[in-house]
């Protein structure tokens, strides 16, 4: 299975630069893809890096506070079952 960037790339090399602006082109379709898979592709590196910053904070947080957090009706039980949640999808694609 082909990478998004290669994908994009393969598809940005069936672009005809004649055709690239030309609506109802095949072209003009292929451009858009291309562009809409690139944006896609910034947007989830984007949410990652944020998902990441929350995740660290959390822990930070559960570092410094584990002693609210250590039975089952506890100030924070609820951030910390988020955060091994979100520990055990981390590396989900």
């Amino acid at each position: 299975m082909k990478l998004p960037h290669e994908l994009i790339d393969d598809l940005r090399s069936r672009i005809n630069p004649a055709y690239a602006i030309t609506p109802g082109t095949e072209s003009y379709e292929r451009r858009l893809c291309a562009e809409a898979l690139e944006s896609l592709l910034d947007e989830v590196a984007r949410l990652r890096t944020q998902r990441d910053d929350i995740l660290a904070a959390a822990r930070r947080t559960l570092d410094e506070n584990g002693h609210l957090a250590d039975g089952e009706i506890c100030t924070l039980i609820v951030l910390k079952r988020a955060v091994e949640t979100l520990g055990e999808c981390r590396d989900a694609p």
